[in-house]
C-alpha cells in the first residue's frame, strides 16, 4: 500500500480456505513478517478447529523461502507455487483480493475517511465476506461451513452511518453527553464497535452507542444521476383551482328560516410554482490501489 495505515501497516496478506471460502486478512508492517504471521495464524486456527493445514498455494513472493520450506517439511505440509505471472492458477485468492478491495473502497467513500484507514476497511470487508452467502457453496455462508452453525447478524449496523458514542467519563449535566462519530468497523476481539471521530481523527472503541441509519427510512431523491421530477400539475396564480364555488341562495323576506345569509365558503390559499429543478451528479473518489500478497490454503 502506498499509504501507511493509521496503525502503521503497509501490506495485507489474504488467505482463503478452499472448502468453505472462509477468508482472513493479515496486515503486515513489513514483507519480512509474512512467514512469522502465517505461523501464528496457523497455530491459532489449529487450536480453534483441531484441523491441520495440508497444502499452501502461493505465488513466487516472500513465502518462497528456505525457512518456509523447512517448516512445511517438518509439519508434513505441501507448499505449491503458481507459474510466474499466471494469476489464474490461484484464481480464487486473486478474486478475493479484488472483492475485498472493492468493498473497502465503497466503505471508505461512504465514511469519507482518510486513506490511512484502509487496513480497518480491509478487515471489515473480510469479516462481512464470512457472513455473505455465495452461490459457489450452495448459497451458504463461509461462516456456516467453517463453524457448522448459522451466524448471528443482530449486531450488524450500516458502515458509514452516524454513531453517537456515550461519554464513558463523567460529563456535564447540561452539556453534551456523547461524541458524534462515524461507524467504520467492528472490534475483532470484543463485543464493541469502532467509530471514527473526525474532528480529532481518533478511533473510539465503545459499546454504548446510538446509531442513526438510513435503512428503513424514506430514500432521498438526490441520488447520483437522479433528476427531481417536475410538478406541472401544481396549481399556480395563473392556473385557477378546479373547485366550483356554489352560488349563495336568495334570501326570501317572507321566509323566517332564511333571514340570515349563509357565510361564503372558504377559499384555499394559492400555491406558488416551485423553482426549476436541478440535476445533481455525485462522483466517487478513487481509492489508492492496495498491494496484496497471495496465499491459498487447503485443510485436510
Amino acid at each position: 500500500m502506498l499509504v501507511t495505515s493509521h496503525s502503521g501497516y503497509r501490506y495485507s496478506m489474504n488467505l482463503i480456505d478452499d472448502y468453505s471460502n472462509y477468508p482472513w486478512s493479515i496486515h503486515l508492517k513489513s514483507k519480512s513478517n509474512a512467514f512469522s504471521c502465517l505461523q501464528a495464524w496457523e497455530l491459532s486456527v489449529e487450536e480453534k478447529t483441531g484441523e491441520h493445514v495440508g497444502t499452501y498455494v502461493t505465488d513466487n513472493s516472500e513465502l518462497k523461502t528456505n525457512a518456509m520450506k523447512a517448516w512445511c517439511d517438518s509439519c508434513g505440509m505441501e507448499h505449491q507455487f503458481t507459474a510466474p505471472y499466471v494469476s489464474t492458477q490461484n484464481g480464487k485468492c486473486k478474486r478475493l483480493h479484488l472483492t475485498l478491495m472493492n468493498k473497502a473502497q465503497s466503505m471508505s467513500i461512504a465514511c469519507c475517511a482518510p486513506p490511512s484507514f484502509w487496513d480497518k476497511f480491509i478487515s471489515m470487508a473480510a469479516y462481512l465476506s464470512t457472513l455473505t452467502p455465495s452461490s459457489s457453496i450452495n448459497n451458504q455462508t463461509p461462516y456456516e461451513l467453517w463453524f457448522g452453525c448459522k451466524p448471528n447478524l443482530s449486531h450488524l449496523h450500516e458502515i458509514g452511518c452516524t454513531a453517537y458514542v456515550l461519554f464513558e467519563m463523567h460529563s456535564s449535566k447540561i452539556g453534551p453527553c456523547s461524541y458524534c462519530c462515524t461507524l467504520i468497523s467492528y472490534e475483532p476481539h470484543a463485543k464493541a464497535y469502532r467509530c471514527w471521530h473526525s474532528p480529532s481523527n481518533r478511533v473510539i472503541t465503545s459499546y454504548n452507542i446510538s446509531f442513526i441509519e438510513s435503512q428503513g427510512t424514506s430514500p432521498t431523491l438526490l441520488y447520483p444521476g437522479h433528476t427531481l421530477p417536475s410538478s406541472s400539475s401544481t396549481p399556480t396564480w395563473e392556473t385557477p383551482s378546479s373547485r366550483t364555488v356554489p352560488l349563495l341562495p336568495t334570501n326570501n323576506p317572507d321566509d323566517d328560516d332564511n333571514n340570515d345569509p349563509l357565510p361564503p365558503p372558504p377559499l384555499s390559499p394559492p400555491v406558488l410554482t416551485p423553482p426549476p429543478t436541478t440535476s445533481v451528479e455525485l462522483y466517487p473518489v478513487n481509492l489508492l490501489c492496495l498491494l496484496f500478497m497471495s496465499c491459498f490454503c487447503v485443510f485436510l
